[in-house]
């Protein structure tokens, strides 16, 4: 769990922009998996720390989930230049 706030604002509003730019770029109206493979481009570009297709335990009224997935998981991190 994030405790920092100043560091997390920087990286949301950095995925933030990212969204906004593959909407900007697309326009709406196109599959959600067109969406997510631009939106993974856009968060390589600006050097994120992300996996993508991460499955998650969830249950939804106490009832386990089977293969749950977060599309997109990101570190606070941005990739490093070494």
């Amino acid at each position: 769990m994030f405790t920092d706030i100043a560091s997390i604002e920087p990286l949301t509003q950095t995925i933030i922009g990212c969204a906004i730019e593959v909407h900007k770029t697309l326009g709406a109206g196109l599959l959600e998996s067109v969406y997510r493979e631009c939106l993974i481009l856009e968060m390589r570009t600006a050097q994120l720390r992300f996996e993508s297709e991460r499955y998650i335990n969830l249950t939804y009224k106490g009832i386990p989930i089977n293969n749950s997935c977060a599309w997109i998981y990101s570190s606070r991190d941005r990739l490093s230049s070494s």
